[in-house]
């Protein structure tokens, strides 16, 4: 696994430099895939699936039904008939994932650089570095006087551990399916790359928002480049699933179907009671208010301490679909920064393929396409 600093590359990049390239997400809730071509021009979508997970496949971010995730790969590339075996594999469950920012001393070759960033992950990660692969990303390199003068040169890095019980199991579970990884990268390091294009530029902070089933993180991103991670576990889209299951007693499925609707038309929902829908409508305003407020002093928290304002908010992954939950966080920063779902669609050609699929699973694509794009 390897980390450079150019935002071309992907961490621990092993792709093949030609052809099509497929990006694989590997999820808590479902597994998903989007095979796509770059050319100087577009990204274009050439095929695309998802496979929903049954509940319990994996727990708190770690793997416990190998049977059931080897079953779901080998539907999700029988069904996505992609051209290619080799797929890029894209990570970021909170705890099996920890990103943390560090300042160390530039050394030139890499070697050096390597031993210096491993002394400094023994005291970033909170687990330590024995049970962990452990990579980093350079974010920048820069200059710094002392006061007598003396010109040190420094880095900024963002130091990654994923935990080898977790990874050595999915990456099993892959090879056990007939699919042949040709990269491991970081969620967030992918995301990142994918909004190069969309970058407010040098001196401001862009922020991507990935609320995910068991995962809520916000990535800075400065020109271009992956800069910090901020976590946000106790605000998990399952926890308010959960919530919504246990209150009506319907299955979890159901209930992550439901939270999505319009409840305010409740008409269009004779399944449902519209005291239930109404219930429903209470549970998510709740919970979707504290996620706001939390992201708000994220977002803040985050421009003081890199010293620069805030441009563009982007908000990925299934939770993101939440009704109106875009434009509370817009009137939350009070209009200062730009807000938006983070729609793949938007981004390249074919979107209608990854339509489909999202409308035909309930499965969202981002992080697949992002994996997928060199």
């Amino acid at each position: 696994m390897r980390a450079r600093a150019s935002p071309s590359k992907s961490f621990a990049e092993m792709r093949n430099s030609m052809g099509s390239v497929v990006g694989l997400d590997i999820g808590t809730t479902g597994v998903r895939a989007v095979e796509t071509t770059t050319s100087a021009r577009a990204v274009t979508v050439r095929r695309a699936h998802a496979v929903p997970l049954a509940s319990g496949t994996f727990s708190e971010g770690v793997l416990r039904d190998r049977t059931a995730l080897v079953a779901a790969l080998r539907q999700l590339w029988r069904h996505g008939r992609f051209r290619t075996r080799r797929a890029s594999i894209v990570v970021g469950s909170h705890p099996a994932v920890l990103i943390r920012p560090a300042t160390v001393d530039w050394l030139a070759a890499r070697a050096d650089m390597d031993a210096i960033v491993a002394v400094e992950a023994d005291k970033r990660l909170p687990v330590g570095t024995k049970n962990m692969y452990v990579d980093y990303h350079i974010a920048d390199v820069y200059d710094t006087t002392s006061e007598d003068g003396d010109v040190r040169t420094q880095a900024s890095v963002a130091v990654v551990g994923v935990d080898k019980v977790t990874l050595e199991a999915i990456l099993d579970c892959v090879w056990e399916a007939g699919i042949r990884p040709s990269g491991v990268d970081v969620t967030a390091f992918a995301l990142a790359r994918f909004i190069n294009q969309a970058s407010s530029g040098p001196g401001v902070v862009d922020a991507v928002v990935n609320l995910g089933a068991t995962t809520v993180t916000m990535a800075a991103v400065v020109d271009k480049q992956f800069v910090a991670e901020l976590p946000f576990g106790q605000f998990a889209g399952e926890n308010l699933t959960q919530d919504i299951s246990l209150n009506l007693g319907i299955s979890t499925e159901e209930a992550e179907a439901l939270k999505l609707i319009d409840h305010s038309q409740p008409q269009h929902h004779p399944k449902y009671q519209p005291e239930d829908l109404h219930d429903v409508a209470q549970a998510i305003s709740a919970w979707s208010t504290s996620l706001v407020r939390e992201l708000h002093r994220g977002v803040s928290d985050m421009a003081h301490t890199l010293g620069m304002p805030v441009g563009r908010v982007w908000l990925t992954g299934g939770e993101s679909r939440l009704p109106n939950l875009a434009p509370r966080l817009s009137a939350e920063l009070g209009g200062s920064s730009r807000v938006a779902v983070l729609d793949p669609t938007a981004w390249v050609s074919h979107p209608e393929k990854l339509q489909a699929v999202t409308e035909k699973t309930d499965q969202d694509l981002t992080s697949a396409v992002a994996a997928s794009v060199r």
